[in-house]
């Protein structure tokens, strides 16, 4: 899948990296990104939302990136992965955005302990 690597090329992530933010072994993106395996639902789902690109562009299938999904700010990406899509999908911008905020405090009183 050109796809993938192109956009983890984009956000100046290795392998390494992004295997870890979508839960997956640095060899599974590797396989996906030389065609050797395809994505199943489950990691399409977890791909689009991670990059907030469409399934069918993600696959190949359109041009166009935009998808309907919240953008998630950085800070929070890493957090946001350790709980289920599921229950994010029904946020608004405006609270993904006090997520972010809150994250931002855990880990300044994190650096302060």
């Amino acid at each position: 899948m050109n796809r993938i690597r192109e956009l983890r090329v984009a956000n100046n992530l290795t392998q390494a990296e992004l295997a870890k933010m979508v839960n997956v072994g640095q060899n599974t993106i590797s396989n996906w990104e030389n065609g050797r395996t395809e994505v199943d639902q489950k990691n399409l789902e977890t791909l689009k939302t991670f990059f907030n690109v469409s399934s069918d562009y993600l696959l190949g299938f359109s041009e166009n990136s935009q998808s309907t999904q919240p953008i998630v700010p950085d800070v929070v990406k890493e957090g946001y992965w350790a709980f289920n899509r599921v229950e994010f999908e029904d946020l608004s911008q405006y609270e993904i955005d006090k997520l972010a905020e809150f994250s931002l405090l855990i880990k300044t009183l994190r650096k302060q302990t």
